[in-house]
């Protein structure tokens, strides 16, 4: 029998990173403008100040490393099937000139890895969580945070 490889969704990938960021203690937020929405509901959205292309999570804190003001990263898929649009392009370009650290990411594992080498690590108020939340990977993630639910 033969096994496929299941890739998972954006959206699985995004709520690794949350936990991820959560437990940092980093001030975050996801901008969620993904979906297929009723013309009423996006009309609304439009008309409330929503942006096109915004990316998928804007960290706040600045990076350890460098000068910038904050970061923002627009997530797709770890099999690259999808790819940035237009819109997400010009965000990403503006932000950079902004002063803001900004990437395409391809699933939670490569944001993970980018959000270490900018230096966002344990600090702040969550310096009393396991440290053991350092990891690199997804799996290793959910299993150092299963241990420190444990309190392992």
């Amino acid at each position: 029998m033969r096994w496929s490889h299941v890739v998972p969704t954006e959206e699985q990938e995004l709520k690794v990173i949350a936990e991820w960021l959560d437990l940092h203690g980093l001030l975050w937020c996801h901008v969620p403008n993904e979906g297929q929405h009723k013309v009423q509901y996006r009309v609304k959205q439009l008309a409330m100040g929503v942006k096109p292309g915004v990316p998928d999570i804007l960290i706040f804190t600045p990076p350890r490393a460098g000068t910038y003001v904050g970061t923002a990263i627009e997530l797709k898929r770890a099999d690259k099937s999808n790819r940035p649009t237009k819109r997400q392009k010009e965000w990403l370009v503006k932000l950079s000139e902004l002063g803001w650290y900004t990437a395409v990411c391809y699933g939670a594992d490569e944001a993970i890895r980018l959000l270490e080498k900018l230096g966002y690590r344990r600090g702040g108020s969550s310096e009393k969580d396991c440290d053991r939340n350092r990891s690199h990977t997804v799996s290793e993630l959910q299993r150092a945070n299963q241990d420190c639910q444990r309190g392992t």
